[in-house]
């Protein structure tokens, strides 16, 4: 009982599984991002921790994903971007 209980737990809720399908996991300039899309916004995960909300732009592109700070206009493409998987429990 105990056994099955353990197994259980390490099995990824709903909720994750369905926020695993509209994430994808990049890198920008060798460092590696996670970006979770929602409505109308993204989630980014920085290396160090820090959490980014950005908002979409629509492009011409489906496939390519550049990061634009409006501040400074310096434009950086994200490259090797990827489904995010679960880690296999």
């Amino acid at each position: 009982m105990a056994l099955a209980l353990a197994a259980c737990a390490d099995k990824a809720s709903k909720e994750e599984q369905e926020a695993a399908k509209n994430t994808i996991v990049c890198h920008l300039q060798g460092e590696r991002l996670v970006i979770r899309f929602d409505i109308g916004e993204a989630r980014m995960l920085m290396p160090g921790g820090d959490r980014i909300v950005l908002y979409q732009v629509q492009s011409g592109k489906d496939t390519e994903f550049t990061l634009i700070d409006h501040r400074t206009a310096v434009q950086a493409p994200l490259s090797e971007c990827v489904p995010y998987s679960l880690p296999k429990q």
